[in-house]
């Protein structure tokens, strides 16, 4: 009885034991399985590149004059058939290429006077004379220069001067009823616009002969406007 006993404990074992071990080799499938995949995971190659301290900012467009914002000319004076040359150095200051110069008469600040009355809003009429009978060539110097050419018309350089479309022999009621905004103004003839270099701009005023009496005291009042547009 005892070796019987003692013989169906060992059997007992022996099945526990059988039991046991198709669940540790199933254990130990899922371990490498998880360790397979875990390492294939880790295997992938990877490289990379960067593009930093990137920036993006607006160009610039602007145009300077050497006057100063002051008058190219003032006299209250003229006579029938005078005339008078003025110059001023003009140059392009902005970072973008800029595209061709134009210049216009704002005629939103126009004014005139009629017979020495107090200047008032310039009107595209005959109740003052005087843009009627005042004439305006305009005119651009051909080089650029390095320097500002002040108020000379001819500094060392300056080269040749061509009128600016549609000026000669223009009358300023017409340059201001026609020319008097960015869109209507007119197209220098200054070519290539090179950046921080001058260009000299010359004005001749003419009071016509054939002013008649009615002109006696008139005036005009207006602003050239030298723009570009990108």
């Amino acid at each position: 009885m005892i070796w019987l006993s003692m013989g169906l404990h060992q059997k007992s074992v022996r099945r526990a034991r059988r039991r046991r071990w198709p669940l540790r080799f199933w254990l130990i499938g899922i371990l490498v399985a998880v360790l397979a995949t875990v390492r294939s995971t880790n295997a992938v190659f990877t490289s990379r590149s960067s593009s930093t301290g990137n920036r993006l900012g607006a160009g610039t467009v602007a145009i300077t004059d050497n006057d100063g914002g002051s008058a190219l000319f003032s006299t209250a004076s003229l006579l029938p058939g005078d005339s008078a040359t003025v110059c001023t150095g003009v140059s392009y200051t902005g970072s973008v290429t800029s595209a061709p110069i134009r210049l216009f008469v704002d005629k939103t600040a126009a004014q005139e006077s009629d017979s020495g009355a107090v200047y008032g809003a310039w009107a595209d009429s005959t109740a003052s004379m005087m843009d009627d009978n005042l004439t305006m060539r305009i005119e651009v110097s051909s080089n650029d220069l390095a320097a500002s050419p002040g108020s000379n018309c001819n500094p060392a350089g300056v080269g040749s001067f061509t009128d600016v479309a549609g000026t000669f022999g223009t009358n300023m009621r017409t340059l201001i009823a026609t020319n008097y905004d960015f869109a209507t103004g007119l197209v220098s003839q200054w070519g290539t616009v090179v950046p921080n270099t001058w260009r000299v701009w010359r004005f001749t005023y003419t009071f016509s002969l054939a002013a008649t009496a009615a002109a006696q005291s008139d005036g005009l009042k207006c602003a050239f406007t030298w723009a570009a547009q990108k």
